[in-house]
C-alpha cells in the first residue's frame, strides 16, 4: 500500500492509494512536498498521531453505486441510494469471508444474509445479496454480475431502494465483494 504525504497548513493528511496511482496534484497545497510514501517511511517520519486523517478521494461503495444507478436508469428503474448501515453489514460480511476464508452466501457466523442484516438491526420488507470474489475493480465485478442472471436481478430489482457495499483484499490480492439489497 502507499500512501499520498501532503503538506498542509494544519498538519499533515494521509492518503490511501492502490499501486501504481499518482498524485492528484490539485489536492495538496504545496506541490513540491508532494510525494507517495510507504506505511513504514510515513510512520518513520510521521508516526500514527492524531494529524493522521485518511482522505479517500472517492470510496468503492459510492464508485459500486455509480455503476448499479447507471445500469438502473439504462433500465428504467429508480436509483438506489447508499446507506451506511447496510455498507457496515456488507463490509462486515466482506471481511468474515475473507478471515474464515469461505466463499457463500451464508456465514458460518452470521448465518444467511437476512439473519445476519437483522443482527445487525436492519428493517427490511425485501432484500438480497451479490457477492463475487477475485475481480480487480468495481468496473469487473460489476461486468460478471450483470452477465450472471441471478446477480442482475438483485441489481435491477424494482423493489430494491438502498445498497450497502463490502469490499476487501486479502494478504494474497485476493477480493471479496458483498452488495446488500433492501427495499
Amino acid at each position: 500500500m502507499l500512501y499520498l504525504k501532503m503538506g498542509i497548513a494544519l498538519g499533515m493528511a494521509l492518503m490511501m492509494a492502490a499501486p501504481g496511482m499518482v498524485p492528484d496534484q490539485g489536492m495538496a497545497s504545496n506541490r513540491e512536498n508532494t510525494n507517495w510514501v510507504t506505511e513504514d517511511e510515513w510512520l518513520a517520519e510521521w508516526g500514527a498521531g492524531e494529524n493522521v486523517i485518511i482522505l479517500p478521494a472517492k470510496s468503492t461503495a459510492e464508485d459500486m453505486l455509480d455503476e448499479v444507478n447507471a445500469y438502473r436508469r439504462a433500465a428504467g428503474l429508480a436509483e438506489l441510494t447508499l446507506s451506511e448501515n447496510l455498507t457496515k453489514v456488507a463490509q462486515t460480511k466482506a471481511e468474515d469471508m475473507q478471515d474464515r476464508q469461505y466463499f457463500d452466501h451464508t456465514s458460518p457466523t452470521y448465518g444467511s444474509p437476512f439473519d445476519m442484516m437483522k443482527k445487525f438491526g436492519i428493517s427490511f420488507r425485501t432484500a438480497g445479496e451479490n457477492i463475487a470474489m477475485g475481480q480487480e475493480s468495481v468496473e469487473e465485478v460489476m461486468v460478471d454480475w450483470m452477465l450472471s442472471p441471478g446477480h442482475r436481478a438483485n441489481i435491477l430489482n424494482g423493489k430494491y431502494t438502498k445498497l450497502g457495499v463490502g469490499y476487501c483484499t486479502d494478504a494474497s490480492g485476493n477480493t471479496y465483494w458483498v452488495q446488500m439489497f433492501i427495499g
